[in-house]
């Protein structure tokens, strides 16, 4: 299977569609083909899931980077086993029953209806308002083990990362903050990150927190994917790409 069928394979699962290879502007709004251009140079990226529940994104990293390695984290213990066992057998796929935080510590872990919306925060109050039909309802609390972002890659001896890959339900500011210091010297390339622009969770970061903390560590907005809006038409959601400036000005696109 040449390669764009195998693209063209892998998005259709994940609800995206290449209608052209001539589709130019598609290809520059879908964010995996995004990254794959930014990294094209790269022969063995580094790649950091954090969030990856059942390892669906982790196996499409798995696709469109075929010697990358992997680190992928998943603090809620029923979904970390299925992520466990779906890769036991990639000896460059390593899994972690664990979040990334601000700081190491054990913390609650609030695990909701859906699993997919589990937080190290909890739900706000205008959660219902903003997603009526997400089955975003609080089922109980755990205790997670945390690693700051900083710590981790100190522990598993990481020197760069390639991808930083956050879907924490909110908490991503606070996993931005753990990783500080791997930020400020440009060990990171790209993050790719979920953002809430509604009242979701307690506590969630305001989009220009994030703008602004990571612009002084020299990291440039790429772009915006994957809006969600309201019920009044207004933003409520968006995936986004930022990229290490330098790194950006030396990447190869094409």
């Amino acid at each position: 299977m040449n390669f764009r069928r195998k693209i063209k394979r892998i998005f259709s699962t994940f609800g995206f569609e290449i209608l052209s290879n001539k589709n130019e502007q598609f290809l520059r709004k879908n964010p995996f083909e995004v990254k794959r251009r930014l990294l094209r140079g790269i022969e063995c990226p580094v790649i950091i899931d954090v969030g990856a529940f059942i390892g669906d994104i982790t196996e499409l990293y798995r696709e469109l980077f075929p010697n990358s390695t992997i680190y992928s984290l998943e603090p809620f213990e029923e979904t970390y086993s299925i992520l466990k066992d779906r890769f036991r057998t990639d000896t460059k796929i390593r899994t972690y029953n664990a979040a990334l935080a601000e700081k190491s510590e054990t913390a609650n872990f609030y695990v909701n209806k859906n699993l997919r919306t589990n937080s190290l925060l909890a739900l706000d109050a205008e959660t219902e308002i903003n997603w009526p039909t997400s089955n975003l309802e609080h089922r109980k609390d755990a205790l997670v083990h945390c690693y700051s972002f900083d710590d981790f890659s100190r522990a598993e001896n990481i020197d760069r990362v390639h991808l930083l890959k956050i879907d924490a339900q909110g908490a991503e500011f606070l996993i931005l903050k753990g990783a500080f210091d791997a930020l400020k010297h440009r060990k990171v390339k790209i993050i790719y990150l979920e953002v809430l622009l509604k009242p979701t969770y307690k506590q969630q970061a305001k989009f220009q927190d994030i703008l602004g903390y990571l612009a002084d560590l020299d990291y440039s907005l790429y772009d915006v994917y994957n809006p969600s809006y309201a019920g009044d038409g207004s933003l409520r959601q968006i995936d986004v790409i930022f990229v290490a400036r330098r790194f950006l000005e030396n990447a190869v696109l094409a």
